[in-house]
């Protein structure tokens, strides 16, 4: 079968057309490259290893897609397994490092009205919520989002957050250090697969640069 650009197992196919009913063949762990040169037309995204979930995606997904596919950045839209869409399990069962993959994470003020902010940091740094982004927000406390405000605030699910196609009236702050890299690993905005991107993109979201937005941590998540 040929593939668009498929990587699997570090061999890279030739660029073509790949079918929907062909994409059960593709194996855990395999991902699609999604260059804005492929034509919109030809893509089939891939969404994970479960016969389910195939063909399948949220609406939150099909926005993410659409807003990444705007930007003109290059991407590559990798499909997981939905168990493992929690960063450090993403980078032990696919190979990635943690150095390169970031999360992205809703924090919000502690009192009435709400505050909210998207912040992106390294998955081998904690955000720095009490000092960096309270100021930021300019409130007493913050803390993280809970999960149903997370979930009503964007629309994406709980280990899918990405600083794509977010409300227009969100802040989105980016840790600094990320800049540094050529390429990182972000949500989709669901479970079921991942989005490794140049950091540019941050720039043509808009997002504020931050220096230490995230602390040092001894165990990465």
């Amino acid at each position: 079968m040929q593939r668009p650009w498929c990587v699997g197992n570090n061999v890279v196919f030739p660029a073509c057309l790949i079918l929907p009913e062909q994409a059960a063949e593709l194996n855990k762990g395999e991902f699609l490259v999604v260059p804005q040169l492929f034509p919109r037309t030809q893509r089939y995204i891939v969404p994970g290893v479960k016969e389910e979930t195939l063909a399948v995606m949220t609406s939150a997904e099909q926005k993410v897609i659409t807003t990444v596919d705007a930007l003109g950045v290059p991407y590559e839209l990798i499909a997981i397994d939905p168990a493992y869409a929690e960063t450090a399990a993403f980078c032990q069962q696919y190979d990635y490092p943690l150095e390169r993959s970031a999360n992205t994470i809703v924090v919000a003020s502690k009192k009435e009205p709400k505050q909210f902010a998207v912040c992106v940091v390294l998955a081998t740094m904690q955000l720095d919520v009490n000092r960096r982004v309270r100021k930021l927000l300019g409130v007493p406390k913050a803390s993280f989002a809970t999960a149903e405000e997370m979930i009503a605030l964007t629309g994406m699910q709980v280990g899918g957050v990405t600083p794509f196609a977010l409300p227009a009236e969100l802040p989105l702050y980016v840790d600094e250090r990320i800049m540094r890299l050529d390429w990182i690993i972000l949500g989709s905005g669901g479970r079921a697969a991942k989005i490794k991107i140049a950091p540019e993109v941050f720039t043509k979201l808009g997002a504020t640069i931050i220096a230490d937005l995230g602390l040092e941590r001894s165990t990465p998540s």
